[in-house]
């Protein structure tokens, strides 16, 4: 009898089990009986803990087991895991950074801004030094030595002011000097003949009137600021007064 003879005569109350079971014991063979014994291996070492390496896997892995590693290396647990034919691993109690990326003016050690990072600042601070000074209007010709206080060489110089001789004369000026140009504007007046405006180059302060009195240039270092004074058409009464500004 087939199955689904027997299926059938199952339905109209006719078969016989006895029958069928003698007839189609073929159908459901016996199960194939297995040794226990080969699974010995694995579960021994289900049973013991497996130990950590201290640098990463470079193994190819030949059993399931092999294919998990514990590493703890540089301070970082990790979990590595073999496949597609390679190790990758996951940093165990990581805080959510992985990983730097430097900006300007910022140096990471490794470069690579992974691992233990030292993140150090490559710019300097900007440091504003100033202070005040004077220049008598009818000294010759000369040098005069201001000591900025920096540490290092200004970036950036800017000066104002100016004289007044009564109600005479008087003029005023200002200007900058970027290490590399002196730029400089100016208003004068004397009385009974000319006022005027003007500015350029070459010098960061422009002190007139009439035609007579000073002007400089300008040159810095580490340590001070010098200026280069020119006395002009016999100089001019009065003192001048100006303010300084060193920033680097």
């Amino acid at each position: 009898m087939t199955e689904s003879e027997f299926i059938a005569a199952a339905h109209s109350g006719s078969n016989d089990a006895e029958d069928y079971t003698e007839s189609n014991s073929a159908v459901f063979p016996a199960s194939e009986s297995f040794d226990l014994m080969q699974f010995l291996p694995m579960f021994l070492q289900l049973q013991s803990t497996q130990s950590f390496l201290t640098s990463a896997p470079t193994l190819v892995p030949q059993t399931f087991q092999d294919q998990i590693q514990f590493v703890y290396t540089g301070g970082v647990y990790y979990l590595y895991l073999y496949f597609n034919n390679q190790w990758n691993s996951v940093a165990l109690g990581a805080t959510g950074v992985t990983k730097l990326i430097a900006g300007t003016g910022i140096s990471l050690s490794p470069s690579g801004g992974t691992g233990n990072v030292t993140v150090t600042n490559t710019v300097s601070a900007r440091i504003v030094k100033t202070g005040s000074a004077s220049r008598t209007m009818n000294a010759s010709s000369g040098t005069q030595t201001i000591a900025h206080g920096l540490g290092k060489v200004p970036s950036i110089v800017r000066m104002s002011g100016g004289f007044g001789a009564g109600s005479a004369a008087l003029g005023w000026s200002s200007g900058t000097y970027d290490g590399a140009t002196a730029n400089y504007s100016a208003v004068s007046y004397y009385a009974g003949s000319s006022s005027g405006s003007e500015g350029g180059t070459g010098y960061i302060l422009w002190l007139t009137s009439g035609g007579s009195g000073q002007y400089a240039s300008i040159t810095v270092d580490a340590t001070n600021i010098t200026l280069s004074w020119t006395q002009t058409g016999g100089g001019a009464l009065g003192t001048a007064y100006f303010v300084w500004e060193a920033e680097g």
